[in-house]
């Protein structure tokens, strides 16, 4: 099965760390779109979300090393149908790109998947670990198959990242960067196998603009009140380990790791875990 990486012309986190997990798991793509930036008119924001990285690889220079074609092109021009058809790509992802077109989107036979940082369908958009805080909603990572709407498309997985007493919101960040990557290689075997499964997104609510001071603000006054209720170690609950979930018996879930027991429970439109006490 061959995949085409969507991803930015310039050096990246998520770019560099899908690149070498898809060679490293001997699925490497076997192209690469790399897009120039594009400008983004941003409203003014005072809370840091992310770290500041300083040693990043040039993408370019990975994909030469990796022995993997690399085309500099905008994601969203008329030139990119005929590309991925003439490379017979069958399945797209995305670790770095904002929002594509219709035109790209059906010039991929299967799916572009994407992993969003937050909860799909409530917490859509940028800024979402901020927008968790604002909301009082878990932080998460959303697997899905994308549409032409943002952050929306067929649902593979909601999967929730732990939050400590201690964290910040760049540790947050950075903790469901690492479950993106995680997840990565899991899905693209679901897809290998054909043993896929998208829950289509209905509900359409859930878009939140990128955060501004005024957002910042709140999240500052939400802070401890987030995090006495979500941080694991704050009640007194076990996360030791990062295996995932899946099985679920009348609502409740047991990692067979460690032997932690979760709650399936229901807050708006969507369903998320709650670690339950010993």
């Amino acid at each position: 099965m061959k995949t085409v990486l969507f991803i930015y012309n310039f050096p990246h986190k998520k770019t560099q760390e899908f690149l070498l997990r898809m060679n490293l798991a001997g699925m490497g793509p076997a192209l690469v779109l790399a897009s120039p930036p594009i400008t983004l008119n941003l409203p003014k924001a005072f809370l840091r979300d992310k770290y500041r990285h300083i040693d990043l690889i040039d993408p370019k220079e990975a994909c030469s090393r990796l022995g993997v074609e690399y085309i500099e092109v905008a994601h969203n021009s008329e030139k990119v149908p005929a590309i991925i058809k003439e490379h017979d790509i069958e399945l797209g992802v995305i670790a770095g790109a904002r929002i594509l077109k219709q035109h790209v989107i059906r010039a991929v036979p299967r799916s572009i998947i994407n992993f969003h940082p937050g909860l799909i369908p409530d917490n859509r958009g940028l800024n979402a670990g901020k927008w968790a805080v604002k909301l009082d909603i878990p932080q998460a990572v959303a697997v899905h198959v994308i549409d032409e709407k943002i952050d929306m498309g067929g649902v593979l997985g909601n999967y929730i990242v732990p939050v400590y007493s201690y964290d910040t919101l760049p540790e947050i960040n950075l903790r469901i960067t690492e479950l993106q990557n995680h997840l990565l290689v899991s899905t693209l075997t679901l897809f290998r196998e054909g043993r896929e499964n998208a829950r289509e997104v209905t509900f359409e609510g859930g878009y939140h603009l990128p955060a501004d001071e005024e957002v910042d603000r709140e999240v500052v006054r939400c802070w401890g009140a987030y995090i006495k209720k979500w941080a694991v170690d704050k009640n007194g609950w076990r996360c030791k380990c990062s295996a995932f979930l899946e099985a679920a018996l009348q609502g409740v879930l047991s990692c067979g790791v460690c032997g932690s027991r979760y709650i399936l429970r229901k807050a708006a439109s969507i369903e998320y875990l709650e670690l339950m006490g010993e």
